[in-house]
């Protein structure tokens, strides 16, 4: 039998690297910095001002995520998101 235990800290958790992604998910860049902004707990009005896009944008993206992602739902595609493993820099 093979185990592996993972201990992370949730509140320290840094975002899966965006060409991951892109690679994962056939995501545009665009995508993938959306898809982590959501996995980072922001909602879209906080997303639409960060991004500098409208929130009809911000949920154009969210759709072409929930398809490519397979997930229907936003908190599926965030739980999806925060199941994969991080990248995580020195």
């Amino acid at each position: 039998p093979v185990v592996m235990v993972i201990m992370a800290d949730p509140s320290h958790r840094p975002a899966v690297a965006s060409q991951a992604l892109e690679s994962l998910f056939e995501l545009t860049p665009t995508e993938a910095q959306i898809a982590n902004a959501f996995a980072e707990g922001k909602r879209t009005e906080e997303i639409a001002r960060e991004f500098n896009i409208s929130a009809t944008t911000v949920n154009f993206h969210k759709r072409n995520l929930f398809d490519k992602t397979g997930t229907n739902r936003q908190a599926d595609l965030i739980a999806l998101m925060l199941s994969l493993p991080a990248q995580h820099t020195a």
